[in-house]
């Protein structure tokens, strides 16, 4: 999918609920609400994990960031960013009324968590695995920490 096709696609959910001719239930409303809420969620993750990482960084240089959020996932913004764009979508699902919102408005999610679940987190983990291969409870933290959805397939958090 091309770059502009991706923005398009990501846009989609926010046009639908744009451009709704009449509003929806009380019952879309609270689920539009709640997506929106957890939207929010999704980028204080991010931005938390982002400042959480440059300070890990400033205060023990050449070590990996292995608390905080990242006690949790490896790569806890992107994590928070693929919530973002997922909530985006279930915030306009009361006002999909075509089929084509069905399949349009997806789309973005889930090529966005494959850009980033597959590729940035995959990519970024392998440059970190050659960077503290050596490093003492690395391997641990790869063996405890989940690569980025918090709790899945992993022991849970690592002791920091």
């Amino acid at each position: 999918m091309s770059t502009p096709l991706l923005y398009v696609a990501l846009f989609f959910p926010t046009f639908v609920m744009a451009t709704a001719a009449a509003g929806t239930t009380a019952a879309g409303a609270a689920v539009s609400g709640g997506a929106i809420a957890v939207m929010a969620l999704g980028l204080v993750v991010e931005t938390v994990a982002d400042f959480q990482k440059s300070w890990s960084k400033e205060a023990a240089p050449g070590t990996f960031a292995k608390g905080g959020l990242y006690a949790w996932s490896r790569h806890p913004n992107f994590f928070g960013e693929v919530v973002f764009w997922t909530a985006s979508v279930v915030a306009a699902v009361p006002f999909f009324h075509a089929w084509y919102h069905w399949v349009v408005a997806p789309l973005g999610a889930y090529v966005m968590y494959f850009i980033v679940a597959k590729g940035a987190a995959k990519k970024l983990d392998m440059r970190q695995n050659e960077k503290y291969k050596d490093e003492p409870g690395y391997a641990e933290y790869l063996e405890k920490v989940p690569l980025l959805v918090p709790l899945v397939g992993k022991k849970g958090p690592a002791a920091s």
